[in-house]
C-alpha cells in the first residue's frame, strides 16, 4: 500500500517509480532518453497543471508517511502479540497436557494392578524395603515376592491356633514386617494418584487462564490497532481540511474551465455545420455538363477554386491572432534563388509589419526527429527601401498570381500567392505600408510635429519636434490634425464621421469603400483580413479618392450604414458593440458578425401574400437604382439583393443599367439626346452607380438589346454627368 502510494506520488511529480532501476546504473543514452521524456511530459502538462500535480504528489507523500506509521502501529499492537501467543503460550499448554497425561497414565496403571491383585511393584516382605516413590514399584521379582508373602502370612495365622510360643513370637515378627511393606506400597500408589490429579489441575488452570488472557490481550491489541487506524484517517482528514482553500480554488477554476469549454464548443459546432455544408456542395458539383471548348479560366471561375480558401477561412473558428503592428501575414510560395534546387518553390509564412518584411524558416528534420525549436525569422527587406510589382504569367497557366519584391540592398524575391484575391491583398497591403512609411519620412524631414491621439478626448496635446527650437513649441490638436486635408469633400466626410463605425474610436481616417463606413486603424486591419470581396479598405489621407467616391461617402457615412447593418442588434442577446479599448478578438468577432454573416440586420415579416426572399430584394434594389435612392439601395443589397440580377420585365437590365438611365429628367424610354438635368437634389444616381460598381456590378453587362451600361445611358436619355462618369470609369 505504501509503495503504491509512493509510485502515485512519483507519477504526479513526473518522476520515475521508486522501484525503477537506479539512475547510476543507467548508461548515458538511457539517461538522455529519460530526461527527454521528462521534458516532454512537462511541456504537455503546462505550468498550471504541473502545480496542481505537484500539490497532489505532496499530499500523496504525506498519506504514504501516515500509512507507514499505521502499518508499524498494527505490527506492534497486533502482529507481535499474535506471534508471541502462537510461539510461547500454545507450546506451554501442550507441555502441561503431555505431562498430565504421562503422570495420569502411570498412576492409573499401578492403581488398577493393585486393585486387581496383580501389582508387580510390591517388594518381598523379608527385605523390609518399602517403596518410597512410584518409580520403585517396577522391580523385576516383586510379583513372586508379593505372592509368597501373602501365602506365608495365611499359613502362620492358621497355625498359630495350635502352635507353641516360639511359633507365636516368629509369627508376630514376620507379620509386622509384611504389614510395613504393604503400607509403604499403598502410600506410593496414593502419591501417584495425587500427582496425577495435581498435573490435571495445573493443566486445567493453565488452559482457563490462557483462554481468559487470550481474550483480553487480543482485545487490547485490536483496540490499539483500531486506534492506529483512526489516527491514520484523522491525519488524512486534517490534511484535506488544511488544503480546503486550495481545493475550493481548484474547483472554481475547473468549473470556469468547463464553462469555457462548453462556450467554445458552440461556435465550433456551428462552424462545423458550415464546413459540412461546403463539403456537401463541393461533392455535389458535376463537371459533366461543362462545354469541352470552355477555357481553364472559365472552369476555375465556375468551380470557385480561388474563392474556396476564403470561404473555408470564414467558416473556420481557429485563426491565428496576429501580433500588434502586423499588417498582413500568411502563406506564400517563395522561388529558390539557387540555380540547381530540388524544390523550386518552397512554402513560407510571410509577415509584413509597419517597418519590414520577414518570413519564418524552420529546419524540418534534425537528427531523425522533428525540431521543437522556434522558427528562424529571416528579414527580406525594409519597407521604405523596397518596391513591389506584379509579374505577368508565362504562358496560359505558368507562374500565375506572382509578384516580386525588389530592394536596393537585397536580391529580388519572387513570391506566389494562393489566388488572385490573395495576390491583390498582398500587393495592396505592401504598397500601403510603403506609402505610409514614405509619408512619415516626408513629415519628419519637413519638421512636421508628431501628434499623439487620445481615444477618449479631443483636447489639444502638446507635442515637441525633435529637430530643434524652431518647432519645439508647436502644438497641434487631434481635431486639427484629423481635418488637415486639402479636399473639401474629404474634409466634410471626416467632419461627419468623427467616430469609428465599429468601435467608436475618435477620428477614424480609414474607409471601406464598398461598405461606405469610416473606421479606425485597428479595425481597418481586421477589415483587410476579410478580403477585398468583403471590405475594400483605403486611407482617407494617403489614398487619393475620386470625387464620386468622396461624394458617395458624404451622402452615406457611418450613421446611415449602421442604421442598416445594426438595426437588429437589440434583438440579438449577448452582443455588445466593442469600445475603443476592445481587444482585437472582440473587434474581429463583431466585424465578422456584422459584415460577413450579417447577423445584426433587421428582418421584418412580409405584408400581404409577398415574401421577403431574394426576388423581393432584387426588385427593391432595381427600384432604388431607378429612383437614385442610395439608402434603399444599400438596404436592398445588404439584405440579399444581387448586383448582377437582370429584370426580365424591363429588357433584362441590371440595377446599374437602371441607375444609368434613371433620374428626375427621364420621363419615358424615348431615345433623346443627353441633357443636363439637375433640378432635383434628392437624386443620387452617381453615388448609387459608384456603390454598385464598388460591390461588383459589371460595366460591360448587356441587356436583351445587347447594350452595356454606357450604351443605355447614351441611347436612353441618361444625365450628362452620368454619361461622363460612366465613360471615365470604362476608360
Amino acid at each position: 500500500m505504501v509503495e503504491a502510494t509512493r509510485n502515485l506520488s512519483s507519477s504526479c511529480k513526473l518522476q520515475s517509480k521508486i522501484h525503477d532501476i537506479n539512475e547510476d546504473e543507467l548508461d548515458l543514452e538511457m539517461r538522455m532518453e529519460r530526461a527527454r521524456l521528462y521534458r516532454l511530459k512537462k511541456e504537455c502538462m503546462g505550468d498550471e497543471m504541473l502545480q496542481v500535480l505537484s500539490l497532489l504528489g505532496g499530499v500523496l507523500d504525506e498519506i504514504a508517511d501516515a500509512q507507514l506509521q499505521m502499518c508499524m502501529s498494527l505490527q506492534a499492537s497486533l502482529c507481535e502479540p499474535l506471534d508471541a501467543f502462537a510461539e510461547e503460550d500454545i507450546p506451554e499448554a501442550y507441555r502441561y497436557r503431555n505431562e498430565a497425561n504421562s503422570v495420569t497414565d502411570t498412576s492409573e496403571k499401578h492403581f488398577s494392578r493393585y486393585l486387581h491383585g496383580s501389582d508387580p511393584t510390591a517388594q518381598a516382605p523379608v527385605q523390609g524395603n518399602p517403596l518410597t516413590s512410584p518409580t520403585q514399584m517396577g522391580g523385576g521379582g516383586g510379583w513372586r515376592d508379593f505372592r509368597n508373602m501373602k501365602s506365608a502370612i495365611n499359613q502362620r495365622l492358621a497355625g498359630g491356633k495350635g502352635g507353641g510360643e516360639n511359633n507365636a513370637v516368629n509369627r508376630q515378627n514376620s507379620g509386622n514386617s509384611d504389614v510395613g511393606g504393604a503400607d509403604a506400597n499403598l502410600r506410593q500408589i496414593r502419591c501417584g494418584l495425587a500427582n496425577a490429579e495435581l498435573s490435571r489441575f495445573q493443566l486445567l488452570r493453565y488452559l482457563d487462564s490462557l483462554k481468559t488472557r487470550r481474550d483480553y490481550e487480543l482485545g487490547e491489541s485490536t483496540l490499539a490497532s483500531l486506534h492506529g487506524i483512526r489516527a491514520y484517517f484523522h491525519h488524512c482528514s486534517d490534511l484535506t481540511q488544511g488544503l480546503a482553500p486550495r481545493f475550493n480554488a481548484l474547483q472554481e477554476a475547473q468549473s470556469k474551465s468547463r464553462e469555457k469549454l462548453e462556450k467554445q464548443q458552440r461556435p465550433w459546432e456551428a462552424q462545423q455545420r458550415c464546413l459540412n455544408i461546403i463539403m456537401e456542395n463541393l461533392r455535389s458539383l458535376e463537371l459533366d455538363g461543362y462545354d469541352p471548348n470552355q477555357t481553364v479560366y472559365a472552369i476555375e471561375k465556375d468551380v470557385g477554386i480561388w474563392t474556396l480558401p476564403r470561404q473555408l477561412a470564414d467558416a473556420s473558428v481557429y485563426q491565428r491572432q496576429p501580433e500588434n503592428g502586423i499588417v498582413i501575414e500568411g502563406w506564400l510560395y517563395k522561388k529558390s534563388s539557387a540555380r540547381i534546387s530540388i524544390n523550386t518553390w518552397s512554402r513560407r509564412w510571410f509577415i509584413v509589419d509597419e517597418t519590414s518584411i520577414y518570413y519564418l524558416k524552420r529546419e524540418g528534420m534534425m537528427g531523425g526527429a522533428f525540431s521543437n525549436s522556434s522558427p528562424e525569422r529571416v528579414k527580406v527587406c525594409d519597407i521604405v527601401l523596397c518596391t513591389v510589382r506584379d509579374v505577368q504569367p508565362k504562358g496560359d497557366l505558368g507562374n500565375r498570381f506572382c509578384f516580386e519584391i525588389m530592394s536596393a540592398n537585397n536580391r529580388p524575391f519572387l513570391l506566389q500567392a494562393c489566388g488572385p484575391q490573395d495576390q491583390e491583398l498582398w500587393v495592396n497591403s505592401i504598397r500601403k505600408c510603403i506609402e505610409k512609411n514614405l509619408g512619415k519620412t516626408y513629415a519628419e524631414n519637413n519638421d512636421v510635429p508628431l501628434t499623439q491621439r487620445a481615444s477618449s478626448s479631443s483636447t489639444s496635446t502638446p507635442q515637441w519636434s525633435p529637430y530643434g527650437d524652431a518647432t519645439a513649441n508647436r502644438i497641434v490638436s487631434d481635431a486639427e490634425d484629423h481635418l488637415n486635408v486639402k479636399n473639401p469633400i474629404t474634409r466634410a466626410v471626416l467632419e461627419n464621421n468623427r467616430f469609428c463605425a465599429d468601435c467608436g474610436k475618435e477620428y477614424p481616417d480609414w474607409v471601406s469603400l464598398n461598405l461606405c463606413v469610416l473606421i479606425c486603424i485597428e479595425c481597418s486591419g481586421i477589415h483587410r483580413s476579410l478580403g477585398v470581396h468583403v471590405s475594400k479598405v483605403r486611407s482617407m489621407k494617403m489614398d487619393k479618392l475620386s470625387a464620386t467616391e468622396a461624394q458617395m461617402l458624404l451622402v452615406t457615412g457611418n450613421d446611415t450604414c449602421n442604421s442598416i447593418y445594426e438595426a437588429g442588434v437589440r434583438d440579438q442577446s449577448g452582443w455588445e458593440k466593442p469600445k475603443p479599448t476592445a481587444t482585437r478578438r472582440e473587434r474581429e468577432e463583431w466585424i465578422k458578425s456584422k459584415y460577413v454573416w450579417k447577423g445584426f440586420l433587421k428582418y421584418e415579416k412580409a405584408s400581404g401574400d409577398g415574401d421577403h426572399g431574394e426576388q423581393f430584394w432584387n426588385i427593391k434594389l432595381y427600384d432604388a437604382a431607378i429612383r437614385g435612392d442610395i439608402i434603399d439601395l444599400i438596404d436592398a443589397l445588404v439584405h440579399g439583393g444581387a448586383v448582377d440580377w437582370k429584370n426580365k420585365d424591363d429588357g433584362g437590365k441590371t440595377a446599374l443599367h437602371a441607375c444609368a438611365i434613371g433620374g428626375p429628367a427621364l420621363e419615358s424610354d424615348v431615345e433623346v439626346a443627353p441633357t443636363d438635368s439637375s433640378d432635383s437634389n434628392d437624386w443620387s444616381g452617381l453615388e448609387c452607380a459608384e456603390y454598385l460598381i464598388q460591390n461588383g456590378a459589371k460595366l460591360d453587362a448587356q441587356d436583351d438589346d445587347h447594350q452595356n451600361v454606357l450604351d443605355c445611358a447614351v441611347c436612353r436619355g441618361g444625365r450628362i454627368d452620368m454619361v461622363e462618369y460612366l465613360h471615365s470609369r470604362m476608360s
